[in-house]
């Protein structure tokens, strides 16, 4: 979401067609590599996620990551894992992700060595049903309609073990635009008629319609449960509303941002009002 009043979507089929080109053009420039650098704030999903996953993923299993990006998340959690496979729409992701491996190697506890590859979270035919013991699926679901997410559902189901671990990152609708609200540079524009239009009664984003797409706590788990899943929690990482404050903070006060921020990311009544969030499953 950017600072922009003149975007008007008027047909909600417009934003609903599969938008893979759109995805990749994204990611074309390489950005991703430096997201959860770039503040104070922005580290806080990834922060958030390295955690939780942690918290839930037990016994080195065989993972796969979609949507893995550059391998932020690979290089976080090969250590916990016996195998560890990234796939990810973006040919220049993966391109990036491969020099990375070639410069720094990286193995799981099982010395196994991590691999990549471009492949899309919507068909994954070519991976044999049953084949990893933890699915984590933290980008895709940020890109794509509701029917397109059922996609994703259905083949993450289809690809998980008999008790495996599944976790779905996704963004907030109401969290996004009460965070733009509040956000400095945003809050003097955000919120307006076509946001709310766009964010709320479409589901997609007023500055990139069809590219960014959004739901709510209720609707992602709705389509976890009807995928076969068991919804285990569902987290909110990172909350927009406070971002400005965070990166205003002096570093002095961060643990006590930390604490509460700790507190907030364990409470179900706040995970609407993140920006980021994660919902884990399992399957039975």
């Amino acid at each position: 979401m950017w600072i922009n009043r003149t975007v008007k979507i008027s047909e909600k089929e417009d934003v609903m067609s599969s938008n893979q080109d759109k995805i990749i053009e994204k990611y074309k420039s390489g950005f991703e590599d430096r997201r959860a650098e770039l503040s104070r704030a922005g580290k806080m999903e990834f922060h958030y996620t390295e955690k939780l996953l942690r918290r839930y993923m037990k016994g080195l299993p065989r993972t796969i990551e979609l949507g893995c990006a550059t391998g932020y998340y690979a290089y976080a959690l090969a250590d916990i894992c016996g195998s560890y496979t990234g796939v990810d729409l973006s040919p220049e992701n993966i391109a990036i992700f491969e020099k990375k491996l070639s410069e720094k190697p990286l193995t799981t506890a099982r010395g196994e060595p991590v691999k990549c590859r471009v492949g899309d979270a919507t068909d994954l035919s070519d991976i044999p049903d049953g084949s990893y013991d933890a699915v984590l699926c933290l980008g895709p679901m940020y890109h794509l309609p509701p029917e397109e997410r059922r996609k994703v559902f259905a083949e993450c189901y289809r690809i998980a073990s008999p008790g495996a671990l599944l976790a779905f990152a996704y963004i907030c609708t109401t969290g996004l635009v009460a965070g733009a609200s509040c956000f400095d540079g945003l809050r003097e524009v955000y919120p307006n008629e076509c946001a709310n239009h766009c964010v709320f009664d479409l589901g997609t984003d007023d500055i990139a319609p069809g590219l960014f797409y959004y739901t709510s706590p209720d609707d992602i788990e709705r389509a976890a449960e009807a995928a076969g899943l068991e919804v285990v929690a569902d987290h909110g990482l990172d909350f927009f509303f406070m971002a400005s404050a965070i990166n205003a903070a002096g570093e002095e006060r961060m643990p006590s941002f930390y604490a509460l921020l700790d507190r907030m990311v364990d409470e179900p009544r706040c995970t609407g009002a993140a920006n980021h969030a994660l919902v884990v499953a399992r399957k039975g």
